[in-house]
């Protein structure tokens, strides 16, 4: 009797291993296919000489043919960008004084305290560092206040099951 219960629970250890390769597997050739990607290559170089310049980004994403180049070409262009924009300011400050982070902490408390789905519209902002400062602090917010409200939650069913 003791026998198929055993092989039943290493059948699924097997599949939950199997799964869990799996899906670490495909990230890295995302990865992989991500770094030898040229408009994505192209777009990190660019932007970090943006960044380096101290100019306002320009995302020149028409210089690539395909609706995928250009994702990828502004992807890395704005993650080169941000990274070195960050590097310019001491850590934690950056965040105090980005004005575009505070609004994004702002709404994003708003949004989850009104129990809405979350809506960033950082197109408010003309720089891709502010629109990824803004979507940071609604992010971080609306997870903190969902979670403070889920908590809150849990804590009123202990204090009923209790009573």
């Amino acid at each position: 009797m003791k026998s198929p219960t055993l092989w039943m629970v290493l059948l699924v250890a097997a599949v939950t291993a199997a799964a869990f390769l799996q899906t670490h597997a495909q990230a890295a050739i995302s990865s992989d296919s991500q770094a030898t990607n040229a408009a994505y290559r192209d777009g990190l170089y660019l932007g970090k000489l943006a960044a380096q310049r101290g100019g306002n980004p320009r995302v020149a994403s028409g210089r690539w043919m395909t609706g995928s180049d250009r994702q990828a070409f502004t992807a890395g262009y704005e993650q080169a960008y941000v990274a070195i924009e960050r590097t310019r300011v001491p850590a934690g400050v950056y965040e105090a004084t980005n004005a575009a982070y505070r609004d994004g902490l702002y709404l994003g408390k708003l949004d989850a305290q009104r129990r809405n789905d979350q809506h960033i519209a950082g197109g408010r902002w003309s720089t891709m560092a502010d629109r990824s400062s803004f979507s940071e602090g609604y992010r971080q917010s609306y997870a903190q206040v969902s979670a403070e409200r889920l908590n809150g939650a849990g804590t009123q069913r202990a204090l009923l099951a209790r009573n």
